[in-house]
């Protein structure tokens, strides 16, 4: 019996750190700009959602020569879909910043703001 318990633990176990080591591989999903053409935004996926669980994404705002301004990591819930560009709601530009509406299927749509114009 103690041979059955220690060789499910050892499996849970593998599970468990290749479910962590997964490929954090960044694919990009969209991307919008703003309307004076000054700079871009990126809606990108951070690895592979695991199971049912959420997918990782990263929104990056950059200065059209590539620079980047402001990042921001952020969860999307697809019942363990990859992340879509439908996941962007809205997205609205302002004189300083630029807001973002995500959308997950089993969320609540969630606001988030990354700044351009920090005086």
């Amino acid at each position: 019996m103690k041979k059955i318990v220690s060789l499910i633990l050892i499996v849970i176990c593998i599970v468990g750190l290749t479910a962590c080591s997964k490929n954090k591989t960044i694919t990009d999903i969209a991307s919008f700009d703003s309307p004076d053409g000054q700079y871009i935004l990126v809606f990108q996926q951070v690895g592979e959602p695991f199971s049912f669980g959420p997918a990782d994404v990263r929104l990056t705002l950059k200065e059209k020569s590539g620079a980047v301004v402001d990042s921001i990591d952020e969860k999307v819930f697809n019942d363990g879909a990859n992340a879509f560009k439908e996941n962007i709601k809205d997205v609205d530009w302002t004189y300083d910043s630029v807001i973002v509406t995500l959308y997950s299927t089993e969320s609540p749509d969630k606001t988030v703001v990354l700044r351009y114009n920090i005086d």
